[in-house]
């Protein structure tokens, strides 16, 4: 079966431009899932960019903010175990 993978999520920010990266670990090597960005802004609600993670390693992502990001992350829900 398909375990739950392990993701890593690394970005940085320079000015309003972010990038990064979501590495997946610890599943088949075809499996590939969209991944929930979490961008967090010192006002107004947080958006979610979605990624998806590729049959190599590392899926990148980047984008235009509106405004300075305070906390980049996948959401914290996300792998949670769905009943």
């Amino acid at each position: 079966g398909t375990g739950i993978p392990t993701l890593k999520l690394q970005s940085s920010q320079k000015n309003l431009r972010l990038t990064g990266t979501v590495e997946q670990t610890g599943v088949a090597a075809d499996f590939s899932i969209d991944v929930p960005v979490e961008i967090q802004y010192a006002k107004g609600a947080p958006e979610i960019l979605w990624v998806r993670t590729a049959t190599d390693d590392k899926a990148s992502f980047a984008v235009t903010l509106k405004q300075p990001a305070t906390k980049v992350q996948i959401r914290p829900d996300f792998l949670a175990v769905r009943k």
